[in-house]
């Protein structure tokens, strides 16, 4: 069924590379602060990247939703895929 493999891609591929995009970010700014301005520094840096890690996981979600509509769209319609492919080949 077409839903298991979407919902197994997302949850095996998207979230998990999202999730560790964010982490190793999270642990580079936490390690760069803690360096320079030591322990202030390393909390410092880490509440920073709460604005970002909380708007991430959205982003991605909605990443993967326009993925999977065109996905659809382009099985119900296969004259969108074609039309789509050639109007990113012109730019």
């Amino acid at each position: 069924m077409p839903s298991e493999k979407i919902l197994a891609l997302l949850s095996n591929q998207l979230i998990p590379q999202g999730l560790g995009d964010t982490a190793h970010t999270i642990v580079k700014v936490a390690s760069k602060e803690h360096e320079q301005k030591g322990i202030s520094g390393a909390v410092g840096g880490v509440l920073r990247q709460i604005p970002p890690t909380v708007v991430r996981p959205i982003i991605l979600v909605a990443e993967a939703t326009s993925n999977v509509l065109d996905g659809f769209r382009s099985q119900i319609e296969p004259e969108f895929k074609k039309e789509n492919e050639e109007k990113w080949k012109e730019t």
